[in-house]
C-alpha cells in the first residue's frame, strides 16, 4: 500500500467513525477533542478457540486530547478492510501515517 493509499485508508476509517457517530465527544470528560490515531492496534483474547474469527482483532484508537482516553474501534465491525496488514497474537501496531497531520 503505497502513501496515497494509506491516506484515502485513513480517511475510509475516519468517515466510518464519523457514520456510526464514533467521533462525538468523549464520554469520560465530555470535551469535543478526539481523534483517529494514525496506528492500529490488534486486540488479543485469552480463549481464541471460542472466536469465529481468529485470536485478536484489529482495531484503530480514537484518542481524547483532553483526558487521554483511548479506545479502540473494530476495522471488521467499521466496515474496513486493511489487505497488507496482518492480524495474530504477535501483532501490536501497524503504523498507517498521518499525511498532514491527523483525522479529527
Amino acid at each position: 500500500m503505497n502513501f496515497k493509499e494509506r491516506h484515502q485508508k485513513h480517511v475510509e476509517i475516519a468517515e466510518a467513525l464519523n457514520k456510526k457517530s464514533a467521533l462525538g465527544p468523549c464520554p469520560v470528560c465530555g470535551e469535543s477533542k478526539r481523534f483517529v490515531d494514525g496506528n492500529f492496534t490488534s486486540v488479543i483474547y485469552t480463549n481464541p478457540e471460542s472466536l469465529p474469527n481468529g485470536p485478536s482483532i484489529l482495531c484503530v484508537p480514537v484518542i481524547c486530547r483532553n483526558c487521554g482516553l483511548v479506545t479502540a474501534h473494530s476495522l471488521q465491525v467499521l466496515g474496513v478492510s486493511i489487505p497488507d496488514v496482518q492480524t495474530g497474537p504477535l501483532l501490536s501496531t501497524q503504523l498507517l501515517p498521518k499525511p498532514g497531520g491527523r483525522i479529527e
